[in-house]
């Protein structure tokens, strides 16, 4: 164990040199060739292979931004244009007295509510965080609300009963739903629009340290071909 020990601390990189530098005059000239060029092709492939597994890191990374986040915040906004689509066609149905505008306006109130549905069903796929799905549970409780008025006053016009949808659909309490649904969206859309952001700068992150290791890979490869070709240089002048 003692005699190891001091092996050890006897062996430098001064020592690892000679050492290396013999083995390499005592070797052939097609040897000391194909060193140098395989030298060279390590070099080339950690340099490829580092840039093929930093590429497929980041393709992933921009990828899952764009499936989660930045398809979450067109959702979102279309949820919160359907919405307010719905509002505002429901109260024109009511104030309106012709009955192909209203008949219109309810159809519009239609295909915004189907649309309303589709969306956040495909919305919750893409939310990640705990936050933003109680958000969602919050909205889809608020639009149950909300639609189960604007039916009762779909009911009620087909029933010839215009003043009481009127004021069912100017209510208060119905215009507040209406609202905090919205804003919960909103909120919704910017919370993804952040989480997006910070994927982004993640992805930048990355190409910054691939390419900071590339460099460094690159230098190292250069002193350690440079040092080979010196020693090679050195053997074959003698």
């Amino acid at each position: 164990m003692i005699g190891l020990r001091r092996d050890v601390r006897g062996f430098n990189l001064k020592n690892y040199w000679h050492v290396l530098k013999t083995y390499i005059e005592s070797r052939s000239l097609r040897f000391k060739l194909a060193s140098v060029a395989l030298t060279l092709l390590v070099i080339a492939f950690l340099l490829g292979l580092e840039g093929i597994l930093s590429q497929s890191q980041m393709r992933r990374d921009m990828e899952n931004a764009v499936e989660t986040e930045l398809l979450g915040v067109i959702h979102a906004k279309d949820i919160q244009i359907e919405f307010m689509v719905m509002g505002r066609a429901m109260r024109q149905a009511v104030e309106t007295e012709n009955p192909r505008a209203r008949a219109m306006a309810f159809a519009e109130v239609g295909n915004a509510r189907a649309n309303i549905e589709r969306l956040s069903s495909e919305l919750r796929e893409r939310l990640m965080r705990e936050q933003n799905q109680l958000k969602l549970d919050e909205f889809e409780a608020t639009y149950g609300e909300f639609d189960q008025q604007v039916r009762k006053i779909e009911a009620l016009m087909a029933e010839g009963r215009e003043a009481q949808a009127s004021r069912l659909a100017f209510d208060r309490g119905l215009v507040e739903e209406w609202d905090r649904g919205r804003r919960l969206l909103f909120d919704i859309a910017q919370s993804k629009q952040e989480g997006a952001l910070a994927k982004i700068s993640q992805v930048r992150l990355q190409a910054d340290q691939s390419q900071n290791r590339s460099i460094q890979l690159l230098l190292f490869g250069m002193l350690l071909g440079a040092g080979i070709a010196m020693l090679i240089a050195s053997s074959i002048r003698r």
